[in-house]
């Protein structure tokens, strides 16, 4: 759908210069610390936070799975964008970053009015992220490369006994595209924060690769997770296993792909589809005249989520610099990307609106944040109930 991606293809050659860090980093992103002297206990049945530590099981065997995204959240992580990846020269002078941080704190706010949000900031943003907020966030310091929470964060878990924990997955960059060394160690430093046990994945998986119902149902696409910059030592049904027992799915449905050209993600789920409940999606649609490479790509997707038993309602793809469908499910209201025009806005956020009765549909632009190649669902974490909030 988006033709330019300014940020995958104008700032590409300038992320080539400082790309991809050391190899060890993929084993250090979530290393056990000498002071993680085993697995740590939860507190409680619920509420507290539990103590911090790398487990040895699985989440599967624990009893742990990815609550859906419209269950009740404890608050929302998000990273607040550094320059690097969007600047040439003086960040005063970047007017890209400027209009980025913007949407950022915009998104920010929207989530802030139905759940609490956390920002994590560079030292040097610290003060500029609690201006743009206007204090309706905490603040956090620490070194990031980039602001895609959603991608470089941990995956959140909870139990029958609304204990959480989180997996963590290797982030590389996606596939190397990028600088990655600070926001590799970041899931770490959000699981410390959080005071919750992680369970340690080798495995490189970005959060927008995946979306899960749930109920035990995960969707995701063969582009993506098959790259060969990803994880070229394993094959499907390797990554299928371990899917299965990090994130406490059953079933996992594999697209052909998301949206092309697309040669950061290579075809994140979460650009062309959502979950609004157990065995129903919303997909995006586009016209065989209007683009025919991805018409055939959505409807391959549409015909194997039907076919494995899903219900589907269409979205339509109307705008070139804003993705509705990568949308925030908050407490009570969805945060949906919009262009600002009424002509291209409306009839997804209805579409949007019908598929969750009862919340409030929040349009917030988001024109940056497509042309960099993504939406707010991308930028956005959500935390579950069970966690005492602050932590």
């Amino acid at each position: 759908m988006l033709k330019d991606f300014s940020r995958r293809t104008l700032l590409g050659s300038l992320a080539a210069t400082s790309l991809v860090g050391s190899p060890l980093l993929l084993s250090l992103s979530c290393r056990r610390r000498p002071s993680d002297a085993g697995p740590g206990g939860d507190t409680g049945s619920g509420g507290s936070n539990g103590d911090t530590g790398a487990l040895d099981s699985t989440p599967a065997v624990d009893g742990f799975s990815v609550p859906a995204e419209t269950d009740t959240h404890a608050g929302c992580i998000m990273q607040f964008p550094p320059p690097d990846h969007y600047c040439q020269g003086k960040t005063s002078d970047c007017t890209l970053i400027q209009s980025a941080r913007a949407e950022w704190a915009a998104v920010a706010k929207a989530i802030a009015e139905h759940e609490p949000v956390v920002m994590y900031a560079v030292a040097e943003d610290i003060s500029r992220v609690n201006k743009l907020c206007k204090g309706a966030v905490s603040v956090i310091e620490a070194e990031l490369n980039d602001g895609w929470s959603r991608d470089s964060g941990p995956i959140l878990l909870r139990n029958k006994q609304r204990q959480v924990r989180a997996s963590c997955f290797q982030f590389n960059g996606w596939g190397g595209s990028y600088s990655y060394d600070k926001d590799a160690l970041i899931k770490r430093t959000m699981t410390t924060d959080l005071g919750v046990q992680r369970y340690d994945q080798a495995m490189v998986l970005e959060g927008g690769a995946v979306i899960m119902d749930g109920a035990g149902t995960l969707i995701t696409t063969e582009s993506c997770l098959l790259h060969d910059t990803r994880n070229p030592d394993l094959s499907q049904s390797q990554q299928e296993q371990i899917l299965r027992e990090y994130l406490g799915v059953t079933q996992v449905i594999w697209l052909e792909q998301g949206w092309v050209p697309d040669p950061l993600t290579n075809g994140h789920v979460d650009g062309i589809a959502a979950f609004v409940s157990p065995g129903l999606v919303l997909l995006n649609s586009i016209g065989q005249a209007e683009d025919p490479t991805n018409y055939a790509i959505l409807e391959s997707a549409r015909e194997r989520l039907e076919s494995a038993g899903l219900e589907v309602i269409r979205v339509p793809a109307t705008s070139w610099t804003a993705f509705h469908i990568n949308f925030y499910v908050a407490n009570g209201a969805i945060i949906v990307p919009i262009e600002g025009r009424a002509s291209v806005d409306d009839t997804p956020l209805a579409i949007i609106g019908n598929a969750f009765p009862g919340y409030q549909v929040v349009g917030v632009e988001a024109n940056t944040l497509g042309k960099s190649g993504g939406g707010i669902h991308c930028i956005t974490q959500q935390v579950p109930d069970g966690l005492s909030w602050p932590f």
